[in-house]
């Protein structure tokens, strides 16, 4: 399969499985979460004793494969709403990617991002992303 172009319906439909996929992984490890549908800055806001977290979650579905490549990759703009602009402190404390079709989710907090695009191929060693791999501790610190 190549890059395909998603519609508009569609990308509502894989957003909403990453924030409840995301909201899923948070209520397993003790948190408290409410979503935020009329924020624009973040998805859900997460709460655990006196600790609150704003998260943003960005889904993609499954990996693209690029032409006469045999590994697909996905990929992930960490830009605000369609910008050029990265996230900052004052729209969120964590951006959280996931990768539905292999339940990855990477956690960083919104100070580490320092690319414009992030990428992570199935099975790849080391990528920009892999300290985030299953990072949850993080949001405690």
């Amino acid at each position: 399969m190549t890059e395909q172009t998603v519609k508009p319906n569609e990308l509502l439909q894989i957003s909403a499985v990453g924030e409840y996929l995301t909201a899923a992984e948070l209520c397993l490890r003790g948190w408290q979460i409410f979503f935020s549908p009329h924020q624009p800055s973040f998805d859900i806001a997460a709460f655990k004793g006196r600790k609150a977290q704003r998260v943003q979650v960005k889904a993609c579905l499954q990996p693209s494969f690029s032409i006469n490549k045999t590994t697909g990759r996905y990929a992930f703009s960490p830009s605000f709403r369609g910008t050029n602009d990265p996230y900052t402190r004052e729209e969120c404390d964590f951006l959280v990617f996931v990768c539905i079709e292999h339940r990855a989710f990477f956690i960083l907090p919104v100070e580490a991002i320092d690319v414009t695009k992030y990428y992570w191929s199935p099975g790849s060693p080391d990528t920009k992303l892999s300290p985030y791999l299953g990072a949850w501790g993080l949001l405690e610190k």
